[in-house]
């Protein structure tokens, strides 16, 4: 019996640790072409990698659990030309007007990201991200770390 206790208590500490670091996503849009993901909290940013975002409260869809993938770091330069978004002069993707409910979306306005901040956006064209000021830039904190794709 004292075997079994100190072998629960290891094992409830192992799940402790692992679900401080770590936490499984399942995505339910089609905004990305994966479904379930890994994310393990690292501090490091990249572009081009995918993130988890969490307590980024949108006009829209509230404060939810987002997957995006890192388009732009601090100072990087976005603009738009009312069509189009641009990162550094690359074109990101066209614009939409609206959410698929209908609800009004503004692009970003043009600016430098400015220090501790990321421009995320999903794969799929009309992705609800950061092309739009009802999503906004995310600050680092909101980032939970890195993701994973598992299926």
């Amino acid at each position: 019996m004292k075997r079994f206790c100190i072998g629960a208590l290891l094992l409830l500490g192992l799940l402790s640790v692992v679900s401080f670091f770590s936490r499984l996503h399942i995505n339910q849009s089609d905004s990305l072409p994966h479904s379930i993901f890994l994310t393990l909290r690292d501090g490091a940013i990249r572009k081009g990698g995918l993130v988890t975002i969490s307590n980024h409260e949108t006009k829209y869809f509230g404060n939810i659990t987002y997957i995006k993938r890192v388009i732009g770091l601090p100072g990087d330069r976005i603009h738009h030309d009312g069509a189009h978004i641009y990162c550094n002069g690359k074109s990101l993707g066209p614009l939409q007007p609206h959410t698929r409910s209908g609800q009004k979306l503004t692009p970003l306005k043009d600016l430098i990201i400015p220090e501790g901040y990321s421009f995320v956006m999903a794969d799929h064209p009309r992705s609800f991200d950061s092309r739009y000021q009802e999503f906004g830039l995310v600050p680092k904190t909101h980032i939970f770390g890195k993701a994973l794709v598992i299926w």
